[in-house]
Parts: C-alpha cells; structure tokens; sequence
C-alpha cells in the first residue's frame, strides 16, 4: 500500500520507488504543465532533490520530460476558469453577476465537487429535481422560471466544458427543462395599468417636483428601464428627430451597455417633452449642465440615480 508523505509532489509508491508530479504554467502561453515521473530514491529527502531536478527542467526547457496525464477538473475548478474567459469577451457585469450567484448558490453545492468528466445524464437531471423543491430567502419555493435560467447557464458550461476538455458527451442533452407554471397575468388581470389608472398616477406624480414627474413620464410612454433612465444624457434626446436614443444603462453604479446589448429609440413624446423642459428649468435654475453628455437626472452627487431612489 502506497505510503503516505506529507510532501507537496511526492508520492512513495513503493520500497524506493517514488513518483514525483511537477505543475506550473509556461510564460506565454500561460496554460498549465506537468510532469509525471517514478523514480527510484533511497530517501524522501533524494526523492526532494529529484523533485527540484525535475521542476528546473520543466522551467528551463518549457516541455515535459514525460508526457502528462491530463488533470482531470471538478466543476468547480472549471466554472472557475469558464466565467473567467466570459469576462474577458466582454461579458456584461449584470450577467457576470447573475453567473456567479446561480453557481455559488444554486449549482455548485451540489455538482461542484464532481470532475467534469464524470457528470452523467442522471446528475443533472437529480440536480434540477433539488432545484424544483429548493426555497429562496423568504422560504418560498423556486419558481420554475429561475430554475429554467440556472439550468441554462449549466447548458452553457457543460457545453462549453466539451470542447474545451475535449468530452465525450454533453450530460445535459436529453434534459428538459421545468414545464411552464400559470402566469398571474391573464386578460381579465393584466400587469398594467387602465387608462383611468395611468391618468390619475401622472396628475399625482404631476404635483412632485418636476425630476420626479419627468420620470415617471418616461417609463410609461418609453417603456425604459430605470437604469436606462438613470443613464439618460441631454445628447441622447433630440428634439429635431423628435427621438430619444437609449444608448446605455446603470447597473450597481456602473455605467454599462442596454439590458440587450442594443441602442434603440423612443418617440419623443409632447408630454415627455413639455416634462423635460419643466425639469430642465430646474436643473438651470441650480446651477447643473444640462447639455451633451450630462446626466438627464443627476443625484445630489452629480452621479446616477440608484434603483432605491
């Protein structure tokens, strides 16, 4: 039975035989090397020279003595690697955010500690039917949808995860998603407001100061998101076009890209109008720049509106 030695890379296998495991990564290309020898010692203590002899050669020659086995990653080890290359290709921080809680809270618990290459079929199938019966904070249980989007972003990275280590099959094909469950939005209940509704919110937003009912008005004939408004500047609304170009959002203090990646415009509505013109007027009658690249609606700080706001 192999003895146990508590030296990082050393490994008795035998009466004076010992193998030997170097890692370290090559400067350019940056990937990961190893080296895997048996050796024979009278020692620890000369099994730890050979150790060095070899991390030396590694170091010097930039290629292994002896071809490597490959080292097999658990999911964890590979997320860790796989959400790193998405930063770099520009993934957007709200989903980089949204990435990382559905797999520090929802996905690795449960498969982190499996290697990569022997998730099966079965594994994730039992981990979407522990998602379906988990709770969220206030102890209500996971609605199907959120369950659905964990289970794509696990789609993505095992996906991924086959080119990448070179996999034999994709454990998720076959997987299907959670039925849809009944929406509380129906034609008798719709998650809008009537007209009579809308008219008597804007009169009441009306007798706010001028940023609140520009806002307000806003939302209801743009459809914009309140980061999309939050990041509105004095340039993007044009009054010869009788446009609003929505060309960026606010995410926790981040000017960032639209939740779509995409620019798009909005009618520059009379009412939209006449409301910007009263809230510039105040803004003027402050002292604050309302022109080019300018914030439409500024905190006290000159900085974005946050959501709480």
């Amino acid at each position: 039975m192999p003895r146990k030695i508590q030296v990082p890379g050393i490994r008795q296998i035998g009466p004076g035989l010992f193998e030997l495991r170097v890692q370290t990564r090559y400067p350019v290309s940056d990937k990961r090397r190893a080296i895997r020898r048996v050796v024979e010692a009278a020692s620890v203590r000369d099994a730890l020279g050979l150790l060095e002899g070899l991390r030396e050669e590694l170091l010097q020659s930039g290629v292994p003595g002896t071809p490597a086995q490959p080292t097999r990653q658990t999911l964890t080890d590979y997320a860790r690697s796989w959400l790193e290359q998405k930063k770099t290709n520009g993934i957007k921080p709200s989903t980089e955010a949204r990435y990382l809680d559905a797999l520090e809270h929802a996905i690795l618990p449960v498969l982190g500690s499996k290697h990569v290459d022997e998730i099966a079929r079965t594994d994730i199938k039992t981990w979407l039917s522990w998602a379906a019966r988990s709770h969220d904070k206030r102890g209500r249980l996971r609605v199907h949808a959120t369950v659905n989007a964990w289970l794509r972003i696990v789609r993505s990275l095992l996906r991924d995860a086959v080119g990448d280590l070179e996999l034999e099959r994709d454990p998720t094909m076959g997987v299907k998603a959670l039925s849809s469950q009944p929406t509380r939005v129906t034609e008798d209940e719709p998650n809008s407001l009537a007209s009579d509704e809308l008219r008597r919110f804007l009169e009441a937003a009306a007798k706010e100061k001028p940023e609140v009912y520009a806002i307000c008005v806003l939302g209801f004939f743009t459809g914009m998101r309140f980061g999309e408004i939050a990041a509105l500047r004095w340039k993007d609304v044009s009054e010869d076009e009788g446009l609003i170009h929505i060309r960026q959002s606010v995410w926790r203090n981040r000017i960032t890209t639209t939740k779509t990646g995409k620019t798009r415009s909005a009618a520059l509505h009379p009412i939209i109008l006449d409301a910007l013109h009263a809230h510039r007027a105040a803004l003027v009658a402050r002292n604050l720049p309302v022109m080019g690249a300018a914030l439409v609606f500024p905190s006290v700080t000159g900085a974005c509106h946050r959501a709480s706001y």
